[in-house]
């Protein structure tokens, strides 16, 4: 935090952490994916992402703004469970508008079509589009060999999907935040 956004120009820049481990984001298990971001550009790319492997018939799990087979600005969270079963739940609305946006996506459930609400800028649950194939949850998404990256795709140790814009105070939790947590979130951000 401290007011310094990460910024990058959707090349190869991205902050690599450790490994997700056991994180358990099998849809049994709580968790939060929380950024700030700010971007004008449609396919913006990944907030945060990882696969195990470079096949997208790997385990997956990533946020990103502008969905894999469009670019129109929405926000979305992409799940692809070992069983090759996906959950991929998106904005219906256009968020690349060169305005800083907080994003909090929260688990809710364990059924694939409401499973994820996504807040922005401390409202919502906003309207969402899924796709998925009705068989998410049969194989678990979690002992993530690789380490999960910032600003990008680690996609089997190789960059893709390199942000293009900035982002700020990205979280990961593994409970579902309450609305109050989420409006405090938007809350507390360096507005600047």
């Amino acid at each position: 935090q401290g007011g310094y956004a990460l910024s990058a120009a959707g090349g190869s820049e991205y902050i690599s952490t450790s490994d997700l481990g056991n994180f358990g984001s099998n849809l049994d298990t709580d968790f939060t994916l929380a950024s700030v971001f700010r971007t004008t550009d449609n396919g913006a790319g990944n907030i945060m992402g990882v696969q195990n492997d470079s096949s997208f018939t790997s385990m997956i799990f990533e946020m990103r703004v502008g969905s894999k087979d469009a670019t129109n600005g929405d926000v979305e969270v992409s799940l692809r469970d070992a069983g090759d079963n996906i959950l991929r739940i998106y904005t219906d609305n256009n968020y690349a508008d060169g305005n800083k946006h907080t994003v909090v996506a929260r688990k809710v459930a364990n059924t694939g079509s409401d499973a994820i609400e996504f807040f922005i800028d401390g409202s919502g649950p906003v309207p969402t589009s899924v796709q998925s194939d009705g068989g998410f949850g049969s194989g678990s998404v979690n002992n993530f060999s690789r380490p999960l990256y910032l600003m990008a795709d680690n996609s089997s140790g190789s960059v893709s999907g390199s942000f293009n814009g900035e982002t700020d105070n990205i979280q990961i939790a593994d409970t579902s935040w309450t609305t109050t947590e989420i409006q405090n979130y938007h809350d507390s951000q360096p507005w600047t």
